[in-house]
C-alpha cells in the first residue's frame, strides 16, 4: 500500500512540475498569458494522451534523468530543453513546423559483420569515404537544424571510436544527447567506459533472436549474442540507457520468441525495446520480407500488451507507430547516409538532399517521403 501511495504521489509531483514548466515557458515564449492560458489545458492533455510523445508518467530513470520515449531526451536536461520548446513553439502557434529533433548519422561505411537484413549493403566499403572535419562540420549542422538526439551508426560505428570520442568531446556542451547503435562487435568493458567518461547517454544494441544461434546465424558471426548480452549488461550498469533492436522477421515471430526475447531484455535490465520490420531494400531488395498478417498481428497484440507495462523495458514498435500516426522521417528525424546525403529515414533511398540545403522551415517538404505509410 505505502509503494502505491509514493508511486502515486511521484506522478502528482512530475506532472506538476512538467505542468509548471509548460506554463512558465509558454510565458516566457510568448508573454501574451491569454493565449497560454487558452492553450495549456489541450496543450498537456495531447502530451499525456498522444502516444508518439510516450507517457512521462511511465518512465524508467537512468543516471537520475527521466525516459519514456527512446527519441525524447531525458529529463531533467539541456537537451530536453531543447525538444520541449520546439514542441511548444508548434503548438502555440509560433513555428508552423514542429522542428527536427533527432537525427542518425552514419559515420563509417565499414563494417566486418554480413547481417541477412543489412539496408546499408549497396554503400559497405573497406575504407570510409569520409573524413573527420566533414563528418564533425555534419554533426554541427544538425545541431544547428534542431537536433537534441543524436545516434552515430554505419556501418559499424565502433571502427571508428577515435571519431566517436571527438564527437563526444567537441559538442559535450551543446545541449545533445548521443548514442551509438552498434552491433556490439568491439565494444569491450574498457571502451564503454571510456565512451561514457565523454559523455555518451545511450546504446542501442542489435540483438535478433534471444537463441544465441539463430542471432549469429543471423548476423554472420559467431559469438556475437553472447558479446552483445555482455556488453548489454556493462551499459546498464555504467549507466548508460539501454536499447535493444529486433529486425522481425516472419521467421522469429511467434508467441513464443516474442516471450522470451521480452524476458531476456527485462533480465538485462535494458530501458527500450524497439521493434522494426525488414525492409525491401539493401541486402533484402526485391523480395517479400514484410510480416505476413497473422504475423503482424501477433506482434501488434505484443506490443500491446507490454508497452504501457510499470515495470521492464518500454516497447516502441517503429512500424506500428508509422502506421498509426505517421511517419515521422523528415518531421521530426532525419538520417544522414555515409555519403552526407540526408534522407527522411533509411528505409527511403528515393527522397535525398544535400544537408546544406535543409533549413528548419523547408526540411517538411525537401524531405518528405511519398512512400512514409509503409514504413
Amino acid at each position: 500500500m505505502v509503494g502505491v501511495v509514493m508511486k502515486r504521489l511521484n506522478h502528482a509531483a512530475l506532472f506538476l512540475r512538467l505542468g509548471f514548466k509548460t506554463l512558465w515557458t509558454s510565458l516566457i515564449m510568448t508573454r501574451n498569458p491569454r493565449a497560454v492560458l487558452a492553450r495549456l489545458a489541450p496543450m498537456i492533455r495531447f502530451k499525456r494522451a498522444d502516444p508518439r510523445y510516450g507517457n512521462p508518467l511511465n518512465h524508467r530513470t537512468v543516471d537520475g534523468r527521466l525516459y519514456w520515449h527512446p527519441h525524447i531526451p531525458g529529463y531533467p536536461s539541456p537537451a530536453f530543453d531543447r525538444v520541449f520548446r520546439h514542441w511548444l513553439a508548434h503548438n502555440l502557434g509560433l513555428s508552423p513546423h514542429p522542428g527536427l529533433y533527432s537525427a542518425h548519422v552514419a559515420i563509417t561505411n565499414v563494417c566486418g559483420l554480413d547481417c541477412a537484413h543489412c539496408f546499408e549493403w549497396d554503400a559497405l566499403a573497406e575504407t570510409d569515404t569520409r573524413n573527420e572535419k566533414e563528418l564533425l562540420a555534419a554533426i554541427e549542422r544538425l545541431i544547428d537544424l534542431g537536433a537534441a538526439r543524436i545516434s552515430l551508426t554505419g556501418g559499424e560505428p565502433t571502427a571508428r571510436l577515435p571519431l566517436v570520442h571527438r564527437a563526444l568531446e567537441t559538442f559535450r556542451d551543446r545541449g545533445v544527447e548521443f548514442w551509438i547503435n552498434t552491433s556490439g562487435a568491439g565494444l569491450t568493458e574498457e571502451r564503454i567506459n571510456a565512451l561514457k567518461e565523454r559523455g555518451l547517454t545511450g546504446v542501442t544494441f542489435s540483438l535478433d533472436h534471444h537463441d544465441p544461434i539463430a542471432h549469429d546465424r543471423f548476423r554472420g558471426r559467431p559469438g556475437l549474442h553472447q558479446q552483445v548480452v555482455a556488453s548489454a549488461r556493462i551499459a546498464v550498469d555504467r549507466g548508460l540507457v539501454t536499447e535493444l533492436a529486433l529486425c522481425a522477421t516472419n521467421d522469429f515471430i511467434s508467441e513464443e520468441n516474442l516471450a522470451a526475447y521480452g524476458r531476456l531484455a527485462a533480465e538485462l535490465g535494458v530501458t527500450f525495446i524497439q521493434i522494426v520490420e525488414p525492409k525491401p531494400i539493401g541486402k533484402l531488395a526485391g523480395r517479400a520480407v514484410a510480416p505476413r498478417p497473422e504475423k503482424r498481428a501477433m506482434l501488434e497484440a505484443f506490443h500491446d500488451r507490454v508497452r504501457n507495462a510499470e515495470d521492464g523495458p518500454l516497447l516502441h514498435y517503429v512500424d506500428r507507430h508509422n502506421r498509426t500516426h505517421g511517419c515521422e522521417g523528415g518531421k521530426f528525424h532525419i538520417y544522414v547516409g555515409a555519403s552526407g546525403r540526408a534522407f527522411p529515414c533509411p528505409f527511403c533511398p528515393s527522397v535525398s538532399a544535400a544537408l546544406e540545403e535543409l533549413t528548419p522551415t523547408n526540411l517538411n517538404r525537401v524531405l518528405f517521403c511519398p512512400n512514409a505509410a509503409t514504413h
